[in-house]
């Protein structure tokens, strides 16, 4: 495989990046659209459910889809449609509209997340311990977490100087420049290229379709670390769209700060997210690879490989908490702004680590076969759930104040903290039950 070749491959891996951005960085609209369509604050923040509505649902298309069709065209005409909604989303003349080209540009931007995860596995054999895989596959699965951070802060940049139509046209740009690396990307799913190269036709769309739209769903049903997992990244994704309004709500109100400076606020998230990346790799190779040496030189075999991907998720969990309460309980006007920004960079590092090591360690599980279905259902849970949270975090500060609602998304990580730490010591035995694994 040529140099080329790989780095076109890889530039598919970070295309997703640009198709992740269309959500978050809606949050510097939320005013103007309230302005231009005469709506309340919930309406103008309904877009972001309608997007994660799409997000939640397409990625369980897109794996069923990019086994049938392959990578290559699915991929690529998934961006081009969401392109083109994102487009009607920026021209919309009434608020109808705008719903609708939300919910299509996030049916067809969600599915490139769990192609890109096939990709990789695509390209290397991610449960080796091989070292370019696996920092691509830390440096992608971070990106997914830094672009929902870094969003709102683009967002209150462009909006500051133009309107809000720019948020969209700004997603566009970025779509457009994602299709256009993506095109001279070749095909990496084997069984497509095998099935092209004989001239095979392909298999009867029911076969195909029907058992793997289905899949995710079954797996986040009957396999014993699916859910459990799902539950945790999902908490921490509720959490961090309840930021996405909750910022400017007490940030505004406590000390006074502009759509612009809120934005930028957001940062703080950004640089805890950054920050997650080099404690990712450190525990990689202070627990994982040293796993895999001592898998390979026990006579009778280590099965505790995946469970060393855990760490992380063990320290994100803890984190999480301790940075919430830490928010709520300083992010006050006689307490300096600083204090409570600090406090979402940890939990910026939380989140990550969570949303990192856990699909790692159901990818490291399933495998190349099954390992973009896994996350198909985390994903499936994560914006089903965390769709809704922008219709009620107004009102619930409103009805709890601010400190106590966010005492309450403390609360509830501390229920699903213990899920890493089970995993880790009952994980091979849960594993063992797993139709898919064996």
């Amino acid at each position: 495989m040529s140099v080329f070749t790989v780095l076109l491959r890889i530039s598919r891996i970070t295309n997703v990046i640009c198709s992740n951005t269309a959500n978050s960085i809606y949050i510097a609209s939320i005013p103007g659209v309230q302005s231009h369509f005469h709506i309340s604050t919930t309406f103008a923040a309904s877009p972001i459910t309608f997007f994660m509505v799409g997000f939640a649902i397409g990625p369980v298309i897109g794996t069923a889809g990019s086994e049938f069709f392959g990578r290559e065209y699915l991929f690529k005409g998934l961006l081009l449609v969401s392109l083109a909604f994102t487009i009607v989303g920026g021209s919309a003349t009434d608020f109808r509209t705008l719903i609708v080209a939300r919910v299509f540009a996030g049916l067809t931007a969600a599915p490139c997340s769990t192609i890109a995860l096939g990709i990789l596995n695509d390209l290397w054999d991610l449960r080796s311990g091989e070292l370019i895989g696996n920092l691509f596959l830390l440096i992608y699965a971070l990106l997914l977490t830094w672009v929902s951070e870094v969003g709102p802060a683009m967002g209150a940049a462009i909006v500051r100087d133009r309107d809000w139509r720019w948020t969209f046209w700004l997603s566009a740009i970025l779509l457009a420049v994602a299709l256009v690396t993506a095109i001279p990307v070749p095909e990496t799913f084997q069984p497509e290229i095998i099935r092209r190269r004989a001239g095979k036709p392909r298999p009867k769309i029911q076969d195909v379709l029907i058992p793997t739209l289905s899949r995710p769903l079954h797996m986040l049903i009957f396999e014993p670390i699916v859910l459990p997992t799902a539950m945790l990244v999902t908490i921490s994704q509720v959490v961090l769209f309840f930021f996405y309004l909750a910022f400017p709500v007490i940030l505004q109100s406590q000390y006074n700060f502009s759509l612009y400076s809120v934005g930028m606020a957001f940062l703080g998230l950004f640089v805890g997210s950054f920050l997650a990346l080099p404690i990712a790799i450190f525990l990689t190779k202070v627990r994982y690879q040293p796993a895999l040496l001592k898998a390979e030189t026990e006579p009778n075999g280590y099965d505790r490989v995946p469970e060393e991907r855990l760490w992380g998720a063990m320290l994100g969990s803890v984190l999480g908490p301790v940075s919430l309460f830490w928010f709520a309980w300083t992010a006050r006007s006689d307490i300096p702004w600083i204090v409570p920004i600090i406090a979402s960079a940890f939990y910026g590092i939380s989140f990550s680590l969570v949303q990192i090591c856990l699909p790692i360690y159901k990818n490291d599980s399933f495998g190349a076969t099954y390992g973009a279905s896994s996350l198909a259902a985390d994903t499936f849970v994560r914006f089903g759930c965390s769709s809704v949270v922008p219709l009620f975090s107004v009102q619930m500060i409103d009805k709890l104040t601010f400190k106590w609602a966010m005492s309450f998304w403390a609360f509830v990580s501390i229920a699903v903290l213990p899920v890493p730490f089970v995993l880790y010591y009952w994980g091979p035995k849960l594993r063992a039950r797993s139709r898919y694994i064996q």
